[in-house]
C-alpha cells in the first residue's frame, strides 16, 4: 500500500498580510507553489515576484481597515488561504514595559494588533463562507500566547518583559478557538502558529537578538536552538495545504519544545 500525503499549495489563491521578517519567508516559501499571491503591506517586501501582486495596507488605521480591506477582496477574489504574519504597533512600543508602560501606549497597541486581527479575520472568513471556499486561516501568534514570560530572562537585558504583547497573543489563541468553532460547519479552517524566540531580530524590533538573552533562553529549550523563520514557513505552508484539512482550533507550538518545560 502506498500513501500520498498532499502538502502542495498548487493551484490556491493566497493572501499574505504582512511581509516582515517571518512573511517574506513565507512568501519565498510560497512562491514555489503555483499560487496566485497577492501581498499587503506598507511597504513591498524586497523578495517579491514579478507575478506577485502588492496593495499597501496600514493595519494601524483603524476605521478604514475593514472597507480597505473589503476592496482588496473584491478586486484579488476570495482566497483559498489566507496568513496573518503582520504586526502592527505604535511608536512606543518599547517602553511598553511593566516599569514604564503608559496606559494609552497599551490600550493603542493592543486594538492595533489584536483588533486587527479579529476585524480582518472575520472578514475574510466571510468572504469564504459567501463563495463557497473551504478555506485555510492562518494567524502567526506566539508561545507567549500560551505561556507567561519568565521574569528571570529578562534580567539584566535591554529588552523588556511587555504588558501588551502577552495579552495580544494571549487574545488571537481566543480567537483562533472561536473562529474555527463557528465557522468549521462551513469547511473554514482557523490555526494560529505560536513561535518561540526566532534567530534573530528580536520581535518588533530591528535590534538583533542580545547574546546573554539568547543562552538563558536556549536553556529552556529542549531542542537547544532558537527556532528559524524557515520552521515558521514549513508550518505555515503544512496549514494551507489539504495535509492539514482535520486541523482546526489550534495554536500550534512551534518552540523547540520550550511550552513544555
Amino acid at each position: 500500500m502506498s500513501f500520498k500525503v498532499n502538502t502542495s499549495l498548487d493551484g490556491k489563491k493566497v493572501i499574505l498580510l504582512g511581509a516582515g521578517q517571518i512573511g517574506a519567508k513565507v512568501l519565498d516559501y510560497i512562491n514555489e507553489f503555483d499560487t496566485e499571491v497577492l501581498i499587503i503591506d506598507i511597504d513591498k517586501p524586497g523578495n517579491i515576484k514579478e507575478d506577485n501582486q502588492f496593495e499597501h495596507f496600514d493595519c494601524t488605521k483603524l476605521d478604514k481597515i475593514a472597507s480597505t480591506f473589503e476592496n482588496v477582496i473584491l478586486e484579488f477574489g476570495v482566497p483559498d488561504f489566507f496568513i496573518n504574519a503582520s504586526y502592527p504597533k505604535n511608536s512606543n512600543w518599547a517602553n511598553c514595559d511593566f516599569d514604564n508602560q503608559n496606559s494609552l501606549d497599551t490600550i493603542e497597541n493592543i486594538n492595533f494588533h489584536l483588533g486587527s486581527y479579529t476585524v480582518l479575520s472575520k472578514i475574510v472568513c466571510e468572504k469564504m463562507k459567501s463563495a463557497d471556499v473551504s478555506g485555510s486561516v492562518v494567524l502567526l501568534n506566539s508561545i507567549y500566547g500560551i505561556v507567561a514570560q519568565d521574569e528571570e530572562l529578562y534580567a539584566e537585558e535591554k529588552i523588556n518583559m511587555s504588558v501588551p504583547y502577552p495579552v495580544i497573543k494571549s487574545g488571537i489563541g481566543g480567537l483562533t478557538r472561536q473562529l474555527s468553532s463557528y465557522y468549521g460547519k462551513y469547511g473554514i479552517r482557523i490555526n494560529s502558529i505560536c513561535s518561540g524566540g526566532i534567530k534573530g531580530k528580536v520581535s518588533g524590533s530591528e535590534a538583533d537578538m542580545d547574546n546573554s538573552f539568547a543562552e538563558k533562553y536556549l536553556k529552556k529549550v529542549p531542542l537547544r536552538r532558537m527556532a528559524t523563520t524557515d520552521d515558521i514557513a514549513n508550518m505555515v505552508c503544512f496549514l494551507g495545504s489539504d495535509a492539514s484539512s482535520y486541523i482546526t482550533g489550534q495554536n500550534i507550538p512551534v518552540d523547540g519544545g520550550y511550552s513544555v518545560i
